[in-house]
């Protein structure tokens, strides 16, 4: 295993340089349409565990997690709100200022606990799928992402990833 720079946009520069040298092929993490199928599987999940929804509220990173349950949900379900939450304050060009300018925007510098979500920039096809199906988004800062995980650890037990896992609301 490789760890290599700062953020998730250092490695990820790295890891395609790296792939080129080798003559490998690099997986994107999110802005692969293989990728994005593959994490649409929750969003059949969610329906089948629960039958009446209204509102289907996905963290945001890069996008994949959000673009493949959405895709999934509104295909189903196109009453069910998708709601791009957990776009934290720290890092929100991935997606809260891209998808409001209408236009992929880049951040020089992301600081959130929620590493998992700190890219700097949204992909291509992300950006296309969540424009398309998204009913909003909304920032949260550091301190909810927080009670979001103890009210998560104390309600059931689990020690949650910043940020917190999808929810679905009746």
């Amino acid at each position: 295993m490789i760890l290599h720079g700062e953020s998730y946009s250092e490695a990820e520069d790295y890891a395609t340089k790296l792939a080129k040298e080798l003559g490998a092929y690099y997986v994107h993490a999110y802005n692969d349409p293989d990728v994005i199928a593959g994490q649409g599987t929750i969003g059949f999940e969610i329906l089948e565990d629960l039958n009446n929804i209204d509102y289907v509220i996905v963290p945001i990173g890069g996008g994949g997690l959000i673009s493949g349950i959405a895709s999934v949900i509104k295909t189903v379900n196109p009453k069910v709100r998708v709601i791009g939450g957990v776009q934290s304050e720290g890092a929100p060009g991935g997606a809260y200022l891209s998808l409001k300018s209408g236009k992929i925007v880049t951040v020089e510098r992301v600081d959130t606990i929620a590493d998992g979500i700190a890219v700097k920039r949204i992909g291509d096809l992300t950006f296309k799928l969540m424009s398309e199906l998204l009913d909003d988004i909304v920032l949260v800062n550091d301190l909810e992402i927080a009670k979001a995980i103890l009210t998560i650890a104390e309600s059931v037990k689990v020690i949650a990833e910043a940020p917190a896992p999808p929810v679905w609301l009746p």
